[in-house]
């Protein structure tokens, strides 16, 4: 079955996504199987993940971060599309 790729930069940020178990390709999974790839900084370096994560199987893609930094404007816990 094909599930979610989720693209992370940082390592404690997709720790709030749940226990994770890592795989022999360095990608982890959760445990409804949905993929998670760590990129680091950067947009070459989400796209790598991406493209690592469709190559494992991934169907669809999401990114997610917790972009402290994104706007000194934004509040807490707000979600940005």
């Amino acid at each position: 079955m094909k599930g979610v790729g989720v693209v992370a930069a940082l390592s404690v940020e997709a720790r709030t996504l749940g226990p994770a178990k890592l795989r022999p390709d360095g990608l982890s999974h959760l445990g409804d199987g949905t993929l998670v790839g760590l990129s680091g900084m950067g947009a070459a370096a989400a796209a790598a993940a991406a493209h690592t994560l469709v190559d494992a199987g991934a169907c669809a893609l999401m990114s997610f971060g917790l972009a402290g930094g994104l706007d000194p404007s934004l509040s807490a816990g707000r979600v940005v599309i």
